[in-house]
């Protein structure tokens, strides 16, 4: 049983993410929604990614991973949110928590706001799917390799793949084989950062905390 280690390849997975927004916004354009594009609009999608994060652990507790296992965390001066689980997960378990997100807050919500004639929801689940570029290259390399178990190491641009087959052979968009070895040698960590956020980081989250209370409740 061996052990591969990838790193995101952030050049690759962001121009992919900035292909899927642009091919967006020619939609929002296309259904004449660029007027409800705005502030308010914005800061509801900063909140929208966390609730994709919690979606992300949702279908790691559907796997079968404990909530005591399943980490939050944010760095914002990478402009990163995640999700990672502490335990060792099989194929199907983060195939499920890769697409929950996807299906569940970019799909299916805009079926619905297409239904209910509403232009927030409509704008914000396209900008979610456009947001689900790593998730999309990711779940898509996973379909094409032979069975293995996922395993979240304390990185939140990497992971860890182990199987008996030889992964190293395979290709995977946005993913970089960075270390392979024997899984018994592998160390794993004890504790994982939950937030890597500076100073000014917190001023701006307050800033926008407070810019979104103005925004609904006040004219």
């Amino acid at each position: 049983m061996k052990y591969y280690r990838y790193s995101m390849n952030m050049l690759k997975l962001n121009i992919f993410c900035i292909v899927l927004m642009i091919f967006v916004f020619i939609i929002i354009g296309w259904m004449g929604l660029f007027s409800y594009l705005d502030f308010k609009c914005l800061i509801l999608y900063f909140f929208w990614m966390f609730l994709h994060e919690f979606i992300h652990g949702i279908g790691f507790y559907v796997s079968g991973v404990g909530h005591k296992n399943i980490v939050y965390g944010a760095n914002l001066e990478k402009g990163i949110f995640y999700c990672m689980c502490k335990e060792k997960i099989n194929k199907n378990g983060i195939m499920i928590s890769l697409l929950f997100p996807l299906i569940f807050i970019g799909i299916i919500t805009l079926i619905v706001g297409i239904i209910l004639h509403n232009p927030i929801l409509i704008i914000l689940s396209l900008l979610n799917i456009a947001g689900c570029a790593g998730d999309i290259a990711m779940a898509f390399s996973f379909f094409s390799l032979p069975l293995f178990s996922y395993l979240d190491l304390d990185d939140c641009t990497g992971f860890v793949l182990v199987s008996s087959n030889d992964l190293s052979k395979y290709k995977l968009f946005g993913l970089d084989l960075v270390e392979s070895g024997s899984y018994s040698k592998l160390g794993c960590a004890s504790d994982f950062k939950k937030f890597t956020i500076s100073k000014l980081s917190w001023i701006v989250f307050i800033i926008l905390l407070f810019a979104l209370f103005i925004s609904f409740f006040c004219k």
